[in-house]
């Protein structure tokens, strides 16, 4: 009997290694990834570098960038919407484009590359300013404390209910207000710039959803060194420019 329960428990045994597949044959089993694969990145990244000149007039050792721009960390928000590809500024982007989140980099570009303008720049459905109107305790640690900031330009809108306000135009109204704070403390900052007429601060806003009625997808001028409304248009900076452009210098109905 014992025997037979033997011969019986070897055939399983070898039925059993004869179904399954040899581990060492088995494929491997990838992860799911979101996005382009990190070698098309790279390759776009070398191939750009690749295929432009070594030297370029307008990335001259010595020359002063055109600006410092602070920006909204939204991908849709390209520097190309700003200047045209080539030209020298420097970029610094964070959630909300807040002064305080990047004020060594602002300070680098202004006090050390003497950039004579800093834009500002917000989105008009900014994704940030709609977490933190939302609540954003889903994200991570680091960008809630960065999207904690926005308390200080906003707390005191976020609570107005407006007559017939829709949602997107609350949302721009709380987007241009978070502009006008960082004009403000940046005012504040580089007060002796400006006063010397070496700066410039510009409050900008890119419109993606075109609530302004000008197109999607351009840039708006909301605030220049403090001054806004019809006090905006009246300035010499903005008389200065075409007709066909002054018509980007507007807020919010």
């Amino acid at each position: 009997m014992f025997k037979k329960f033997i011969i019986c428990l070897s055939a399983m045994v070898c039925l059993t290694l004869l179904i399954m597949p040899a581990r060492g044959g088995m494929p491997p089993v990838l992860k799911k990834r979101i996005g382009i694969p990190p070698f098309k990145v790279l390759r776009e990244v070398l191939a750009t570098g690749h295929s432009r000149t070594t030297e370029s007039k307008d990335f001259q050792e010595g020359v002063t960038p055109y600006l410092t721009w602070l920006a909204d960390s939204d991908p849709r928000l390209s520097s190309n919407h700003i200047l045209p590809g080539g030209k020298q500024m420097i970029t610094v982007r964070n959630p909300g484009a807040q002064l305080s989140v990047s004020q060594g980099s602002l300070n680098y570009g202004i006090y050390q590359l003497h950039t004579p303008v800093l834009l500002i720049t917000g989105i008009s459905d900014s994704r940030h300013i709609n977490y933190y109107l939302k609540g954003y305790n889903h994200l991570s640690g680091p960008l809630q404390m960065e999207l904690d900031h926005l308390h200080l330009a906003l707390d005191k809108e976020k609570e107005i209910d407006l007559e017939q306000e829709r949602p997107a135009e609350k949302l721009l109204r709380l987007v241009e207000t978070n502009v006008d704070y960082q004009v403000k403390k940046a005012i504040e900052c580089f007060h002796e710039r400006i006063s010397d007429g070496r700066l410039v601060v510009i409050g900008s806003v890119f419109d993606t959803t075109n609530l302004y009625k000008k197109g999607k997808n351009r840039i708006i001028i909301i605030n220049i060194n403090g001054e806004q409304g019809k006090k905006l248009r009246e300035l010499r900076l903005i008389r200065q420019l075409e007709p066909e452009l002054r018509q980007y210098v507007i807020r919010q109905n």
